[in-house]
């Protein structure tokens, strides 16, 4: 029974950040690029697993911020600003309490050293 009720912890863990991210494609779609980044710079604090979908919304973000007409060298810089800081904003708050333990914090996230990466580094446990 207990393997039942972690298992599903872990089902119910994931579907409220699948809801987390399709919250922030709602916002990106609807033209609310700010509050897609926050949703999206939440759900990477959560699980860094969705590192795997942050270029797509890089590109995507900064050609939304680019190519305008009436615009300093057409960049938004305000809207470029406004969503920098947003990002930077939830980042900070949710590492700002570990800012002495970063590299110890980093170095357990993604776990490549030099000549080695994660998946090679795990190969003599099997």
């Amino acid at each position: 029974a207990g393997l039942l009720i972690v298992d599903h912890v872990h089902f119910q863990y994931n579907g409220f950040l699948s809801g987390i991210f399709l919250l922030s494609l709602v916002n990106v779609a609807s033209g609310n690029i700010v509050w897609g980044g926050f949703y999206f710079s939440v759900l990477l604090n959560f699980k860094h697993i969705y590192l795997y979908c942050a270029p797509v919304y890089f590109v995507y973000m900064l050609r939304v911020h680019m190519f305008h007409e009436n615009t300093f060298l057409g960049v938004d810089l305000v809207g470029l600003i406004k969503l920098g800081g947003c990002v930077l904003l939830v980042i900070s708050a949710s590492l700002g309490p570990f800012f002495n333990h970063l590299p110890q914090i980093l170095s357990r996230l993604f776990p490549v050293q030099p000549g080695r990466n994660g998946h090679s580094a795990l190969i003599p446990l099997l």
